[in-house]
């Protein structure tokens, strides 16, 4: 449920104003064990997981237009700090919607279901990138500067966007000053049915070593197909990604279950196909990775749930596990 505030604006020539601004957010608290990679020591212990504000204006332009401004802040408790998150400005018309901003951006292949699951370091759609010791099976969370357009045609939604990593299109050496990339895609949705397509091409200045370890390459092109299906008693998802310069394939299904009216049950399986090494675009290999995990959600009103999560990971760099319990407040 928003709550308003009113947001004072003294201008220079006109005095002051006043525009509603909503807010919303969660705060989170959890006991909680990491991952590791093999032979390493994990954490574990209690943790401030959330502590999430989000800031949103929208002004009606006239004539079925509008736009809207908002900006994200996360703050975990004491000491913790203050820290930026998504900021964006969307104008919407009649015809389509346009977005300007600077975001995070990820894969959109996991977790297509949207089975309760939260973990530290895995399939909650963390930005942690899959490389030897990490977790997650969404390599592709990236901060960008991003401008784009979505364009409604019945059930089917066509966007395209123009994404800087970092700093932009830099000249430096630097990954982060030279990666660019393009997407488009397609969605449909239609009562329980949904699927999505989408092409992403990266332009980068750099190839080599400098991208041992980078998200971008020169060229990459990653394709994503997702679909899922609402079944009612329970929720089915699937996503394949595949992409050229000897970049890891990868798949993954979810599912997610209400058993009761306050309970939820779901479970995510995913596999990371191994990379050899390439002088040109990866120096060094990549082993297959596989991962499964569980979760369930109990709401204990309409904005507070209770959360307890189980994850495992298996290849050559990682065989360990790692679970959750968490309390989370929306507002």
């Amino acid at each position: 449920m928003n709550k308003t505030l009113i947001a004072i604006a003294v201008l220079a020539a006109s005095g002051a104003v006043s525009a509603q601004v909503s807010l919303t957010g969660k705060l989170g608290f959890s006991y909680q064990k990491n991952a590791t990679a093999a032979g390493g020591a994990a954490n574990h212990g209690m943790q401030m997981t959330d502590g999430d504000l989000n800031f949103a204006a929208t002004e009606d332009l006239g004539g079925g237009s509008k736009i809207t401004a908002s900006s994200a802040f996360v703050s975990r408790g004491r000491d913790t700090g203050i820290t930026a998150r998504d900021a964006s400005l969307v104008l919407s018309t009649r015809a389509a919607a346009y977005t300007f901003g600077s975001i995070e951006k990820c894969s959109r292949i996991d977790n297509v279901a949207g089975a309760p699951v939260s973990l530290a370091t895995g399939h909650d759609g963390t930005s942690t990138p899959l490389a030897a010791g990490k977790f997650s099976l969404d390599d592709s969370c990236v901060n960008v500067d991003t401008a784009g357009v979505a364009v409604p045609l019945g059930p089917v939604t066509v966007s395209a966007s123009y994404n800087e990593v970092g700093a932009g299109a830099g000249s430096g050496a630097a990954a982060s000053n030279n990666a660019t990339f393009y997407t488009l895609a397609a969605d449909y949705a239609a009562g329980p049915l949904a699927l999505g397509l989408e092409v992403r091409q990266a332009q980068v200045a750099v190839t080599g070593a400098a991208f041992t370890a980078a998200k971008f390459h020169d060229g990459l092109t990653t394709t994503r197909l997702t679909g899922s299906y609402d079944f009612g008693a329970v929720k089915v998802g699937a996503g394949v990604e595949t992409s050229n310069h000897n970049a890891p394939n990868k798949f993954t299904v979810s599912l997610a279950a209400p058993v009761s009216s306050a309970a939820t049950v779901g479970l995510i399986h995913s596999n990371r196909s191994a990379v050899t090494a390439d002088a040109t675009y990866f120096n060094a290999s990549v082993d297959a990775l596989t991962a499964t995990a569980v979760g369930v959600d109990y709401k204990l009103s309409k904005l507070t749930t209770l959360n307890a999560s189980y994850g495992t990971y298996n290849n050559t760099a990682v065989n360990g596990n790692e679970y959750r319990i968490r309390l989370m407040k929306a507002f």
